[in-house]
């Protein structure tokens, strides 16, 4: 039922924040390709508008999230730039070798060829179980937040770019904020489409960082999270 729906963090950080964003680029671009006419005016005039604006951009942020994991799945996965870095701040290959042998001990499952993404799932699910998550939330939102942004500001930086040409070349357009009275010139669209360009490029490292935050996390609470001590007391003593 609708009073059960609950909102978490990453509804908000990880789909409809880079939604709006994602949606506006969608716009921008969508201007520059079909609207032929001398004036845009861009305004949301109604509360209606603006309801279907953010419901929309909901779905733009999911969309985004879904560009993100395709494009994810070419490049080198967190959990191995982590377990299998060979930089000299890496994570330390005995807390690896560690978690290897607690993850076996647990499952019976040997996990020492296994892709390192595989023994991040088996020490987070461990980690979430216990209910000792510490961070994690903050780290699985924020590291969503960045990654959707990286795959909006690119769609707002193509957006402004596109929208730039169109009107190098389109004699007369003429493109207004209504209620700002402020109208957009080509050489503020470039700079609109530099500076997101620039900050898909830092919502890239940034999601990478995070990623890296929630491995390290999952990895190490899975050392120190210690199984409950089983009763054997109670139990010969029934045999008795």
């Amino acid at each position: 039922m609708i009073k059960d729906l609950q909102v978490t963090l990453y509804e908000v950080f990880g789909y409809l924040i880079p939604g709006i964003v994602n949606l506006t680029g969608l716009a921008v671009l969508f201007l520059a390709m079909f609207l032929p006419s001398t004036e845009v005016i861009l305004d949301l005039h109604t509360g209606e508008l603006w309801v279907a604006f953010l419901l929309t951009a909901y779905v733009a942020g999911h969309m985004a999230q879904a560009i993100a994991n395709t494009i994810e799945r070419r490049l080198k996965p967190v959990e191995q730039t982590v377990i299998e870095s060979t930089s000299s701040d890496r994570f330390p290959q005995s807390l690896v070798d560690a978690c290897k042998a607690k993850a076996q001990e647990l499952t019976a499952a040997d996990l020492g060829s296994a892709a390192p993404r595989w023994l991040y799932r088996v020490c987070d699910d461990a980690v979430v179980r216990s209910g000792k998550i510490g961070e994690r939330e903050i780290f699985v939102y924020r590291e969503g937040f960045y990654r959707g942004m990286f795959i909006s500001l690119i769609m707002m930086a193509v957006g402004c770019f596109a929208l730039c040409v169109r009107l190098f070349f389109a004699t007369g357009l003429r493109l207004r904020m209504d209620k700002a009275h402020w109208d957009v010139t080509r050489a503020q669209l470039v700079f609109f489409a530099m500076v997101a360009g620039t900050w898909s490029y830092l919502s890239y490292r940034r999601y990478r960082r995070f990623g890296e935050y929630r491995t390290t996390q999952a990895l190490i609470g899975f050392l120190t999270v210690k199984e409950p001590k089983k009763e054997t007391g109670s139990s010969e003593k029934k045999g008795e």
